[in-house]
Parts: structure tokens; sequence; C-alpha cells
């Protein structure tokens, strides 16, 4: 009733010490019809030691409790985790541990990281595993993940997709089945797009499957159209690219009292417009500072940025004294800063005495 055909939901991640007093109930909502059999759980390690260690809060015993829960009561269950390689401490002993859990389970999804401090935390102080061996160990676990496959049982299946994306060649359309095994199809994306089919598997990778849509008499009406997702056919059009020009950098005449006049004042006497955008506010710089060429007047640079930052006089003008200054500054280096502080600080010695 709440999620109407083909509307799918897929609950996302959860660690160990969230589900495990709850993984009953979560199996009877993995085998709902409209959700998919998929959960992350992050294991990060094998060694009780190492997890100890990364402060996590479960065993990985838990964590194959949950696991053989899951996988035992929820048919198709796939199951994605994590695993990070040299977390400090961690021996070689730990990560022996670590490809033995791989090789039980063959998850299908595993998301290999290497340690990395960040800065701040408890495990930045520690010891680190030397980066030759994290690396060997990352791809030791890359290796033993990439020797085994486990979607070949799919070939020539015949099971219900719901496509919802494009895949990144442009051309294939992307749907999950109930396990979240990701299917590519080659299809008119705007017949397609949203919808539930029926696919035939005819090659199975090892992150992908490849099908072909049934036409024919097969179940019922292979094709269950959502109107939820026709607003979104209008997002999956190509825009065109908007090339934007840089942000010019404009100068005005330097007054003595730091302040510029932008447009002018209306005729009854009230202020300019204090609401002028930016760039609006620029042309009229512009336009300004080539009036005032003539006269000769000194320029300082002035970004059209700074203008929206500043506060508007009853008079029409825009205090920009300080925006000036740190444009000034800002073309400097530090060699010139530093000499301009010693000639300051030289002069006001001469001067006191």
């Amino acid at each position: 009733k709440v999620l109407p055909e083909p509307v799918m939901l897929r609950v996302g991640m959860t660690n160990p010490p969230y589900i495990i007093e709850h993984v009953e109930e979560m199996c009877r909502i993995l085998k709902h019809p409209r959700v998919y059999s998929f959960l992350h759980i992050p294991v990060q390690a094998a060694s009780d030691s190492v997890l100890s260690a990364m402060r996590r809060e479960y065993t990985c015993r838990e964590f194959e409790q949950v696991v053989d829960t899951l996988l035992a009561n929820v048919p198709n269950m796939t199951i994605a985790t994590d695993i990070i390689c040299g977390f400090p401490g961690e021996t070689a002993a730990d990560f022996e541990l670590t490809l033995d859990l791989i090789r039980k389970y063959k998850f299908p999804v595993v998301n290999i990281s290497q340690f990395y401090p960040r800065p701040g935390t408890a495990a930045a102080r520690m010891r680190r595993v030397p980066t030759s061996e994290v690396k060997r160990r990352s791809r030791a676990l890359t290796t033993l993940f990439e020797s085994y496959r486990t979607n070949t049982n799919y070939l020539n299946k015949v099971m219900r997709v719901l496509i919802t994306e494009i895949a990144h060649d442009g051309t294939s359309l992307v749907g999950h089945d109930k396990s979240y095994q990701q299917v590519l199809i080659q299809a008119d994306k705007k017949t397609y797009m949203g919808s539930s089919v029926m696919v035939r598997i005819y090659e199975c990778g090892k992150y992908f499957l490849r099908g072909e849509i049934l036409t024919g008499a097969v179940e019922q009406d292979p094709i269950v159209r959502s109107p939820h997702f026709e607003h979104y056919l209008e997002a999956l059009q190509p825009r065109p690219t908007v090339k934007r020009p840089p942000r010019p950098f404009v100068s005005r005449p330097a007054a003595a009292s730091g302040t510029l006049n932008v447009g002018s004042p209306s005729s009854g006497g009230g202020s300019s417009s204090a609401s002028t955008s930016s760039s609006a506010s620029a042309a009229s710089l512009a336009s300004s500072n080539s009036s005032s060429a003539s006269t000769g007047s000194a320029r300082l640079p002035v970004h059209p940025s700074s203008l929206s930052r500043q506060d508007s006089s009853q008079d029409g003008e825009i205090i920009l004294a300080q925006p000036v200054v740190r444009s000034l500054f800002g073309r400097l280096g530090i060699s010139e800063i530093l000499i301009f502080a010693s000639i300051v600080l030289l002069l006001l010695a001469y001067l006191m005495g």
C-alpha cells in the first residue's frame, strides 16, 4: 500500500551493533517484495584486537552472526562490506584473518581502502604499519576479491528488474533485480526509464549483468510503468555547456573620501538603487572609469564581488575603502609587503627621534 509498483526501497548501511538485536525483524523487511534484498554492513577487519583498536563496538563473531542470519533467512541476499588495510597495530596474522573472512563468505561487494591517518584522531597518533606493507595487503585483498565470481548462476535466468538510470557509457540503461544486482540493458530510455521489465541475462561479468528485455508473453504485462518517473525524463536530456566568461576587475577614480557613486540619485532626491547587481555595478564602474580617464585621476583596482558586501549610504554612495585596500595588498607579494612595513617603521623611528 505504501510502496506502489514498481517503486523499490533500498536499505542503506548499518553496523553490526545496531542490527544484531533486530536482525530477525530486518529479515522480514528485506523479504518484502518492494524492498531490495541488499544490505551494506562494514566489518573493516576480522581481527578482534584491530576492531578494539578502532573502537568498534562489535567482534568479528557478532558480524558473522548477522551475516549468517541474513543469508539463511532472506533468499538471494546480497551483502556488501568494507575493509581497511594496514590499520595501526595490525599484524600479518590479523590481516590473514581478514583474508579468511573474505574467502569464507565471498562477498559480491567489498570496498577496499588503505588506512589514512585523519588529523586529530587517536589513530593518527598510533604507530603506523609501513606504507609498503599496507600497499601489499591492499593488493593481496584485491587479488583475492577479483579471483571469484558470485553471479554466474544468473546466466540465462529470466527476472524482473527496475530501470532507474543511464550507464556511464551513455547508451545502456541500468536496472536492478530484487537482490540489487546491476543489470545493463540496451533499450530506449524514453520508453523504459522508470519501468519494471522482464529480462533474460545473457552475460555475467564480475561487477554487472547484461540482459535483454522480453517482449513476449512472460508472466503478465512485462512492463509496469510508473507515472512518478515521467518528470525525470527531462532531467536526462543533455544540456548545453555554458562557458562563463571570467569575472573582470574594474577600477575607480581615487577620491579623498574613499567613496564611489554607483548609478545616479533618483529625481525625487532619494538614494540610488542599493540592490543593483554586482555585474550592473561593474558596468557603471567601467563607464565612470572611461569618463575619468581624461581628467588624469588615479585608479585603484576593485573586484565587482566586493560591491555586494558593502553598505549603501543615503546619497547613493558605497563605501569601498576596505575592499580597495584588500585588493591593493592582495596584488603584492610577501617580500613587497615586508619592504613596505620596514620603510614605515624607519619613517616612524626617524619622526620620533
